[in-house]
């Protein structure tokens, strides 16, 4: 009994099913959305991964710096005379309280870095997904035009069987041969891209990846210049970081201002002759004018250092908040045009252009250029769309927040 082609299609394909639910790999690749992307590469990305467990490494850390350092134990013998201690030493209550602070905000500092470099990684998943969209649709528009070119070709060959010239059908082939090449340009890439976006969100850099919907942009989702500012004071990730470390520096110097306070010690002796002995200590810092003095006023400096860098790192993100918002506004212009005006508008004199030249009004040389003006439109259609996204991507960075993308 043989199988249909139908039958052995259907078999191939359910063969395909099982094996990959086997090995846990979508062999035909995964559909995409930007939002859906994004939150993978926040959950599997390596280095995220790997700086959240250097945050949570700190946070470990901030319950041990309120203790005391360990007891020391001792042994000592001589002649008949045996003695076992132990000894404790004890800082002023206070510096115990201040040294869990300096902790507290060192885990603060590991937190903003960890922010920061997940924003970043973040921007540069936008970015990829923006060029890879670009990529995709380059390729589907030039797939339509070398259609229409072949379609054309057809037509210049009836004509030259009436009479028409050869060199239409020669140059149509030309025009052809030009976008097969930039076809498998654009294919090369779209590999290149691919496994960049895969590897983001640790996936095999091979799995295809189809995009199901693409974010909308719209002029009204930009939050007005005064919101940006305010977003960005707040939680650019430079002044988190700058901030963060700011407040270590001060929680240092408090801490070093305690050192004019003594520290004390405490000891247990247990002798087989005399029997148990207590003792108990003082550390008196006696050359504090010539060693805690000079510290404090040393960090004093260092914290006048980090209030000027902050300061100066303020105006700098305040000044990129202004510049990328500009970028995002003339981006945009530029996207609407094209999307609004120029390829409508390109698309409809090809359309005239190809019933022209099918009645004889117009010459071979007008619908090719006719032609490729539409293709250029489309393309740079698509790229002042992805040249728009990324300007987003970098406003959104700055400032901290998806205030734009955040929905898709």
């Amino acid at each position: 009994m043989s199988l249909s082609r139908k039958g052995v299609i259907q078999l191939k394909d359910a063969i395909l099913v099982i094996f990959s639910l086997l090995v846990s790999i979508p062999l035909w690749g995964d559909t995409l959305t930007l939002r859906g992307y994004l939150n993978e590469v926040e959950s599997r990305n390596p280095e995220i991964r790997s700086l959240y467990e250097n945050f949570q490494g700190k946070r470990e850390l901030e319950a041990t710096s309120f203790w005391p350092g360990n007891p020391m134990f001792t042994w000592n013998k001589m002649f008949r005379k045996e003695a076992v201690g132990i000894k404790q030493t004890l800082p002023f209550p206070v510096k115990l309280l201040k040294r869990k602070e300096v902790s507290e905000r060192r885990t603060d500092l590991a937190y903003s870095n960890f922010y920061k470099r997940k924003t970043a990684v973040m921007t540069e998943a936008k970015s990829i997904f923006f060029e890879y969209t670009f990529i995709r649709k380059a390729i589907e528009v030039t797939k339509e035009n070398l259609s229409n070119l072949k379609e054309i070709k057809e037509v210049a060959k009836r004509k030259h069987e009436t009479g028409g010239p050869l060199w239409s059908v020669l140059r149509v082939d030309v025009e052809i041969a030009k976008l097969e090449n930039k076809l498998s340009v654009l294919m090369a890439k779209e590999k290149a891209k691919r496994a960049e976006l895969n590897a983001l969100r640790d996936r095999p850099v091979t799995q295809s990846v189809d995009l199901v919907s693409l974010p909308e942009m719209s002029r009204d989702l930009l939050p007005d210049s005064n919101r940006l500012v305010e977003l960005a004071l707040n939680k650019n990730p430079l002044l988190r970081v700058r901030m963060a470390k700011l407040e270590v520096e001060k929680s240092k110097l408090s801490l070093l201002k305690w050192g004019f306070f003594p520290d004390f010690s405490a000891e247990v002796l247990q002798d087989k002759v005399i029997g148990t002995k207590y003792s108990f200590g003082i550390k008196f810092p006696l050359w504090f004018p010539i060693k805690e003095v000079p510290e404090v006023k040393a960090h004093e400096r260092f914290l006048k250092r980090e209030k000027y860098a902050y300061k100066n790192m303020e105006n700098e993100v305040l000044s990129k908040v202004e510049s990328f918002m500009m970028a995002v506004e003339s981006r945009w212009i530029e996207y609407s045009n094209y999307r609004d005006v120029i390829v409508p508008r390109s698309l409809e004199a090809f359309k005239v252009a190809e019933s022209s030249y099918m009645a004889g009004a117009i010459g071979f040389l007008d619908l090719l250029n006719s032609e490729n003006q539409y293709l250029d439109a489309e393309i740079a259609l698509w790229k002042s769309y992805m040249d728009l996204g990324k300007s987003i991507a970098k406003l959104e960075e700055v400032v901290g927040e998806e205030v734009i993308m955040g929905g898709e």
